[in-house]
């Protein structure tokens, strides 16, 4: 069985956080959000992207399909 990370762990691990939430903050992008952040939405966003998904709801559908897996876990996949 794999040990290490998922390849979405490992690409998600070179874009850096910081600038991301500084742009975000810059722009009010989080204004009046509850739970689901822009982090958030880019990391399902890039799930999709990385995936092939056609739409967005192919996207939350194969999202929800993994769900029980730990290739998403970092999600937070609340709103499942």
């Amino acid at each position: 069985m794999n040990q290490g990370k998922y390849v979405f762990s490992q690409i998600m691990g070179l874009i850096s956080y910081k600038p991301f939430q500084t742009i975000v903050n810059r722009y009010s992008g989080d204004y009046k959000v509850r739970g689901f952040t822009c982090w958030k939405q880019f990391l399902c966003m890039a799930f999709g992207q990385l995936t092939h998904r056609e739409s967005i709801s192919d996207t939350m559908m194969c999202l929800k399909a993994n769900a029980s897996k730990h290739t998403i876990s970092v999600l937070e996949m609340w709103f499942l």
